[in-house]
């Protein structure tokens, strides 16, 4: 098993939990956490045992506190590209990931905490969760996965979030669409691993084409989205669960899956 500098990973019951280890330094996103987390997600992409993600942050006041701005600080006109490429390969990674990834916000979620947060598929908040994109303060764009905010927001609220830098709490942010559900501070973690386990009830593969399907629909033409969505259901009879979970409902039995796991066992 890897030892990792900033980033603790536990593995349970086919779900993969990374935490951001760094609450002293506001669990930011430096070079070393980003190159970290860029291996762990590489990892998990081939593990077959992992069926979902969730991550979250060290501590009880701050999910990520953005990207480290000692690297930020140094940065040139040449060296900030590459840097926020290798940012933007690792949010990537994690939209591109075939097994669903959970957001568990615990605290403050800020700058590049936020455009992870958005490349995650599902995000359960801390009622004390705060989110802010505060780039323009510090003389910079919000950049990168911050364009995935015109889908999840529209495009008037990403404006004002982009151009102010204010801070919304987490009501505010579940009001807007930003997150799905707000918990109490020490239900955020179990609040995530239920998500993941009504998850992965389910069939494998289907998962993965539903959530590819979601993160086509959101950057392209109707008809483009359309014809992805009829190439997915063919897809999903290839794997021979989808006319066995028929069965079994006109049968009323349970099915019997090719893949093994906790949808065979009673609720």
């Amino acid at each position: 098993m890897n030892v990792f500098q900033t980033i603790l990973v536990d593995y349970d019951d086919e779900i993969a939990t990374i935490t951001i280890n760094q609450p002293g330094k506001a669990n930011i996103l430096s070079q070393t956490t980003i190159q970290e987390l860029t291996q762990v997600i590489d990892q998990i992409a081939i593990d077959e045992t992992i069926r979902s993600v969730i991550i979250t942050g060290a501590g009880d006041r701050v999910f990520i506190g953005g990207a480290d701005i000692h690297d930020l600080s140094k940065l040139t006109a040449v060296s900030a590209r590459i840097f926020i490429q290798k940012l933007h390969i690792l949010i990537e990674k994690i939209r591109r990931l075939e097994k669903p990834v959970v957001a568990a916000i615990n605290g403050a979620c800020l700058g590049a905490g936020l455009e992870l947060m958005v490349g995650c598929d599902l995000v359960i908040a801390a009622k004390t969760a705060t989110f802010g994109m505060p780039e323009i303060a510090l003389g910079i764009p919000s950049v990168i996965e911050a364009a995935l905010l015109v889908n999840l927001i529209g495009a008037l609220r990403t404006k004002e979030f982009l151009l102010t830098g204010d801070r919304w709490d987490a009501l505010k942010a579940e009001r807007y669409g930003l997150v799905n559900s707000v918990v109490p501070p020490s239900e955020v973690l179990q609040q995530a691993q239920a998500m993941c386990h009504r998850i992965i009830l389910h069939n494998p593969t289907v998962v993965a084409l539903q959530k590819d399907l979601v993160n086509r629909w959101m950057t392209t033409d109707l008809d483009t989205a359309i014809a992805y969505g009829i190439n997915a259901l063919g897809i999903a009879y290839t794997t021979g669960d989808a006319q066995e979970a028929m069965r079994a409902f006109l049968e009323k039995r349970p099915p019997q899956f090719s893949w093994n796991n906790n949808a065979q066992k009673e609720k």
